[in-house]
């Protein structure tokens, strides 16, 4: 069950909409029987393999195997997080779920929040669009080339000069100071009273993944101003680490195009997205965390950064890297001409250009290098040295073997310096780097499928028959199995100590993971014979464990033969070996 929602939350949840109704929003579905079908949203397939079943509130697809409830089908269609899936549709049924605490504390619930960012929002557009006192802002905006239609759908504003005029706006609409204090919007004073946080800027309002705005972004428009940009602080639902900048808008497109173009700034991003280019966000800063790259992964898995071309737009985005990598994605860098940024290049010289900028995009190694490497002689030995060990030290941070080899090679070749050079000097900083056995070498680890059906079918034993969940009580655990989402399931199902009726729905309810809903969603329509029963389970631990303990004899045996003359640690060893090779005996009986 997922961490933070209890199981009455979760079936509260779950109730309070009808996955059919959710599911038809999405693809059309036809009546089949007692259940509906379609051509499933998440693979291509011109025969319809698709099922939802009304009465037991589940969706399943024979063709690609992805089944479950209607979270996990939201988790898949909006690439949502288990606890987001759980918000949308706790939202779209009108239940109230307890507070999450994901940042500062809030004496105010959600949809309290929620309500008064969207007033900020209209107030501010409307200020922008509507006023006298927005002509300024206006002016700005139509100077920097953003149509009317640009402005509408992205709901840009304008905060009037004054101290006060939110907090009188607000005011009307019975919205008190603390509630704006707690979003951000207004600052109190040390000897009482409040301020508006935004005057005189023209505002660009961030949105969560779900569309709902959660802060702002506001830019002076006088000249020597500071600070030139005044963002929200943290609040209860603004998380700047956490947040891209029109990722709302673009997602879909990102999702089509399998690629993400990242700009510097909310121009830019307005300009290119403007332009006709939509799969593209901003940072809302100069350098990418872990929680954006995640949130990155999610949609697509390559990058192109679109920065500046100055000193400081490649040290930002040498900054990014670290969290880029550790997300496995694929990254490259289109450098603007000097001077120029995306913005200027599109107004300038038009979308295309800005085109064949992104298509002639440096990999990551040879911007990489060539930032390095700029200004420095490396045929000198110092210098050489240098350039190598910034490389090796962002080298070691690259999880896929693969690629960080492939680097080592490429680094190598230019540096005119033996591979095993290098790689030594990788071991020094990693403690022990070791080259690509030949089975890495050919291509990613395949999944063991035989392995992975015979974790499936046991936990399907163990949750419908208490004579298998007593075999495997003691025999084996969740960390004997190899795949994550059977280990988490099994650990569950271990944990409950006994098999019950609702037992598989509470667990699917609970599922974090696509792969554990499906494994679930397989269960609740899963047939077995009660006699055999014992023998299946006996044999399916004995294939789980045998060749672990097969490895373990094996290690067993190389100990014993450096212990050489010490009796009584061979047969402290020996003894060991006894031991499995009685469980090994006892399985197959």
């Amino acid at each position: 069950m997922a961490t933070f929602f209890s199981q009455d939350i979760l079936d509260r949840v779950l109730m309070s909409v009808d996955i059919v109704d959710v599911i038809s929003r999405y693809i059309p579905l036809s009546k089949s029987g007692r259940n509906f079908k379609a051509c499933c949203p998440f693979h291509s397939e011109k025969t319809p393999s698709f099922m939802v079943s009304a009465e037991k509130q589940i969706f399943k697809c024979f063709g690609c195997g992805k089944g479950g409830n209607v979270l996990h089908f939201l988790m898949e269609q909006e690439h949502l997080s288990f606890p987001e899936a759980v918000e949308m549709v706790a939202e779209k049924g009108g239940v109230e779920l307890p507070r999450r605490q994901t940042g500062p504390k809030s004496g105010f619930s959600k949809d309290d929040l929620f309500k008064t960012m969207w007033f900020a929002q209209e107030f501010y557009h409307d200020q922008l669009t509507g006023s006298e006192a927005g002509a300024a802002g206006r002016n700005y905006l139509e100077k920097r080339g953003l149509s009317r239609e640009t402005i509408t759908e992205f709901k840009l504003g304008y905060a009037p000069d004054g101290w006060d005029n939110l907090i009188l706006a607000a005011r009307k609409k019975n919205i008190g100071e603390k509630l704006l204090v707690e979003v951000g919007l207004i600052i109190q004073k040390e000897r009482g009273g409040y301020y508006d946080r935004f005057r005189k800027r023209v505002l660009f309002p961030v949105f969560n993944v779900q569309g709902r705005c959660i802060g702002f972004s506001g830019r002076v428009l006088g000249a020597g101003e500071e600070p030139k940009y005044l963002n929200s602080p943290e609040t209860p639902l603004f998380n700047k680490s956490a947040t891209l900048f029109g990722l709302s808008f673009s997602r879909e497109k990102i999702m089509e195009e399998k690629q993400t173009i990242v700009c510097e700034g909310h121009l830019d991003f307005l300009t290119v997205y403007q332009a006709g280019i939509q799969n593209v966000v901003a940072v809302q800063g100069t350098a990418f965390t872990d929680q954006q790259a995640r949130l990155l992964k999610r949609y697509a898995g390559k990058v192109v950064f679109a920065f500046d071309s100055d000193s400081a737009g490649e040290k930002a985005t040498l900054r990014s890297f670290d969290s880029l990598v550790r997300a496995d994605l694929e990254v490259k860098v289109a450098l603007m001409p000097k001077g120029e940024d995306p913005d200027l290049v599109i107004r300038q010289s038009g979308p295309q250009k800005f085109r064949e900028i992104l298509d002639s995009a440096q990999d990551l190694f040879e911007f990489y290098f060539d930032t390095v490497s700029r200004g420095k002689n490396i045929a000198l030995a110092t210098e050489k040295v240098e350039v190598a060990d910034e490389l090796l030290g962002f080298l070691k941070k690259i999880p896929n073997e693969i690629l960080k080899n492939d680097y080592i090679r490429r680094l190598a070749h230019k540096l005119a310096l033996p591979e095993e050079t290098l790689r030594l000097e990788m071991r020094k900083k990693r403690g022990a780097y070791r080259p690509l056995d030949s089975a890495a070498a050919s291509g990613p680890a395949e999944v063991d499928f035989a392995r992975r059906e015979t974790e499936e079918t046991l936990i399907k034993y163990l949750l419908h028959s208490p004579l298998a969940l007593r075999l495997a009580s003691g025999a084996i655990s969740a960390a004997d199995l190899t795949q994550p989402y059977c280990r988490a399931v099994m650990a569950k199902v271990l944990e409950r100590k006994e098999v019950s009726a609702d037992l598989v729905k509470n667990l699917l309810n609970g599922a974090e993971d696509i792969d554990q809903s499906r494994l679930l969603t397989e269960c609740l329509e899963w047939d077995f014979e009660e006699e055999k029963v014992e023998s299946a389970v006996t044999e399916l631990i004995h294939n789980i464990l045998g060749p672990k303990q097969k490895q373990r004899k094996q290690e067993l045996f190389a100990l014993i033969d450096q212990a050489g003359d010490d009796e009584e640690k061979v047969q402290e060893l020996l003894n060991e070996v006894y031991r499995l090779k009685n469980l090994e005996m006892q399985r197959r009986k």
